[in-house]
Parts: structure tokens; sequence; C-alpha cells
């Protein structure tokens, strides 16, 4: 183990710390995740009676306590909703599993206390920081410019092949086999697989060409004119090779388009529902994904059989979960598959699915509520119809990227405190007792923003 990993992962807070006395602490709480998700390693300590210690709980805990100590009035501030319950109740499905299966009250909040750091601490940070029209600007030029900064390493892994998390912390995230591709090498650069380098840069994509194509006033970022850099991030994505990821980004976009175009918010709802339907389908076993295996095969067949093979462990997992539906098993792999030696013959690609086999039906209405509506939630209360105004605009792609997870999460387990962060602020944007209204108004050619002031750090 490289000396720079507990470098990094303790030495992270105080770096925050720094951060929130060089800029200002919603723009500080930003670079922080940012950088705590691109940066350190993929690496989990674990301490008796504490919460795993990984990357997510350390940007966390991190923002958290800078917050407490330099900016105590945004958790004053804070008031609970509807969503925040949902969340909640999230966190606490675990428990449900647990004392439903035997497995004992201290199980259960063992599971409660790092749902709450990997999911409820990140809520909370996107609740309170990026719940207005200047926290959406910021979120939305952080998801853009994290890509961009991706970029470069990208290509270099797409062509040294995956090695910058070894060259650093000394050995591989994943299974080096997984990222080679038919041309070349698909990155991981710092994240635990290629798939989430791929959905980082999809939602980096989606988020430039918003601001490129919206946010008019902004031409240049450094002297570099926008569009190249735009162009840029698009490029490195297609060539990471995640075709899922890029499938999600064009209809993503063209939801977007449509909307705007139109008027209609039909087509990102239909992004909302895809994965409640094909979660049920494979539930109740009217649909198990033989359809999408045969039509991947007329493009691929390495890639047909390896989605067949997830087909059939799905099937298999699916009803082993269905011998307790409401609840689940509960956790310590109680709901996999196991041969008569004992041995574990299941794998598990998609989260729905793990959701399922631990947690239930409970766990899945939970997990579709705190991403499934805060979407909703925004759509309703910011129709097309509003999104000419720019600072409503710029949370609309937001939307679509947290639509694109909740459809990415049915057949990957490709879990990021980013989405989380962007639901929490979703929601916050939603129950906002003043609508948000961007001091430009209307959008008009794309010319009414003045130039974006870049952090120092960046």
């Amino acid at each position: 183990m490289s000396f720079l990993i507990p470098i990094t992962m303790f030495g992270f807070i105080p770096f925050v710390l720094w951060l929130y006395d060089q800029m200002a602490p919603r723009r500080a709480a930003l670079v922080a995740f940012l950088s705590a998700w691109m940066f350190l390693p993929n690496f989990t300590y674990s301490f008796p009676g504490m919460p795993d210690y990984n990357k997510t709980f350390a940007a966390s805990l991190a923002v958290l306590l800078a917050t407490f100590l330099k900016d105590s009035k945004r958790l004053s501030d804070f008031r609970f909703t509807f969503g925040d319950a949902l969340m909640i109740f999230w966190c606490f499905t675990p428990l449900f599993a647990s004392v439903t299966n035997g497995l004992g009250l201290y199980d259960g909040l063992s599971s409660v206390k790092n749902y709450l750091t990997a999911w409820f601490a990140p809520w909370l940070i996107g609740r309170i920081y990026f719940n207005d029209g200047a926290g959406v600007r910021e979120l939305l030029w952080g998801v853009f410019l994290g890509a961009l900064i991706y970029a470069p390493m990208c290509w270099i892994e797409m062509v040294m092949s995956p090695q910058l998390h070894h060259w650093v912390y000394g050995y591989h995230a994943h299974d080096f086999l997984q990222t080679v591709r038919a041309i070349g090498y698909r990155p991981t650069v710092f994240m635990q697989h290629g798939l989430m380098v791929g959905m980082w840069m999809a939602g980096g994509s989606l988020a430039g060409l918003i601001l490129w194509r919206w946010d008019g006033g902004v031409t240049h970022v450094r002297g570099i004119q926008m569009k190249y850099l735009v162009w840029f991030v698009v490029g490195t994505f297609v060539a990471c090779q995640s075709m899922g990821a890029l499938a999600l980004t064009i209809l993503a976009y063209a939801a977007i388009a449509h909307g705007r175009r139109r008027g209609r918010v039909l087509p990102l709802l239909i992004l909302v529902m895809v994965p409640v339907f094909a979660v049920t389908m494979k539930i109740t076993g009217s649909g198990t994904g033989q359809g999408i295996v045969n039509l991947v095969a007329r493009i691929s067949e390495e890639r047909a059989a390896s989605f067949e093979f997830r087909v059939i462990n799905e099937v298999m997992l699916v009803d082993k979960a269905n011998q307790r539906p409401v609840f689940g098993w509960g956790g310590w792999g109680r709901s996999r598959i196991y041969d008569m030696e004992g041995k574990d013959i299941s794998v598990t690609d998609s989260y729905w699915i793990i959701i399922f086999g631990e947690t239930g039906i409970v766990g899945l209405i939970a997990f579709a509520g705190i991403i499934g509506v805060p979407v909703v939630a925004f759509l309703r209360r910011y129709p097309p119809r509003t999104w000419n105004d720019i600072a409503v605009a710029r949370a609309v792609p937001l939307a679509a990227l947290l639509a694109m997870y909740f459809i990415d999460s049915t057949v990957n387990d490709m879990k990021s405190p980013l989405y989380t962060l962007i639901a929490g602020a979703l929601i916050g944007l939603a129950t906002a007792t003043v609508p948000v209204r961007s001091e430009a108004g209307a959008l008009s050619g794309g010319s009414l923003l003045p130039r974006i002031a870049l952090p120092r750090v960046l």
C-alpha cells in the first residue's frame, strides 16, 4: 500500500478546511466533493463502531465539519421537507431488513450509519448549498469542469492503458482485464470502474452542451473558446467507449431540447419512469431482458454475451429475493446464490438487484423516492414554460443527469455522491418558498450572463 493513501485520505479534512479559507463556502464545498471523488484512492478504512471511511465519507465529513466551523448559518437555516423524510426512510431500510430477518437491532443500526454517511450527508450538502440559482450555476459548472479536468487523463489511459491509480496509489482499483476494449482501453483514472468514468464524462458532456448552447454569455474560459472545450469533453466521452452512457446522454439531450422547443415535459418524465417499469417487469417475470440481448447481438456478439450473463444472474437473484420480497434478506450476503459447497455463484452487476435482495420492495420504493421524486418535483415546480429563465435552464440538465443515473442503476452498480448531492439540490429548488429566478431575466439569444469567475484552484 502506498504511503500516499493515508496521507490523502486523512489529510483531506485539513485540506477542505483550508479551502473554506480560500474561497466562498459554497464553492469550497463543491471543489471538495469533486476533488475527493476525482482524485482520492478507492480505499476503505474500517474502524470498530464507526462508518466505513472511504472517499465519500471523507468528503462528507470534511465539508460538514468545515461548514459547522466556518459557515454554521447554512446548517441553522436548514428546514426539513418531505423529500428529506424520503431520504431518512431510505437510510433506515437496512434496519427494517435486519430486524425482520432476526439479525438484530445492532446489525441494522450499523448499516444505517453507513447509509447516513454515504447518502444523507451528500444530500444535506446539496440541500443547504445548491438550492438556489447561484448554487445551480456553480453545480452545473462544477460538473462540466470536473469532466474537462478528467479528459486529458482519460486520453493518457486510453493510449497507455489505465495506470494512473496504480502509479499513484500502488494498485489497480478494479480488474484490469475489464478495461480492455475492442479499440484500445477504457479509462478508469482514479475511479472504481470505467463505467463510472463513462457516466462522469456523460454528465460533463451534457452540462457543457447546455452551458454552450444556452449560457451564451460565457464564450471563453481562461482564454479558450467555450465550444472547443465542450467538443473536447464530448470527443473524450465518445472515445471512452461507454455505449450505455452515450445512449443515455443522447436521449437526455433530446428530451431537454424537445421540452424547450415544444413546451412538453413528457420525454424527461418517461426517462424517470423507464427504470420503474423495467424493474417491475423483472420482478414479476414479465420481462427478463432477453429481447435487449438479441438487439445488442446485432451490434456486438461479445457485449450481447456479457449482457446475457447479467440477465441469467438477475433471474436467479430475483427468484431468491422473491422469497422475502417485502424487506429483503438483509446483509451478510444472505440474498446471494450459493452452490452445494457453499460457494457464492451469483454476480450482482446492477444496483437495483442489490437493493431488492437486501432490503426488498420497501428498499426499491425508497430508492425510487430519493432519485425519482426530486426530478418529478422539480419538473412540476418548473415546467418547460419556465426554462427560458437561465437560472431554471441550468437546473434542467441536472434533472436529466439524475434520470440517467436512475436508468443506469438498472444495469450497473456505480454509486456516486454527486448524484445524491444533485438530488438534494433539486428538492431544495422544488420546495423553495420563492421560485428560482435569474437577475438577467428571460433567455434570449444566450447573451445575458456576465463572464463566470472561476475558482483560483482551477
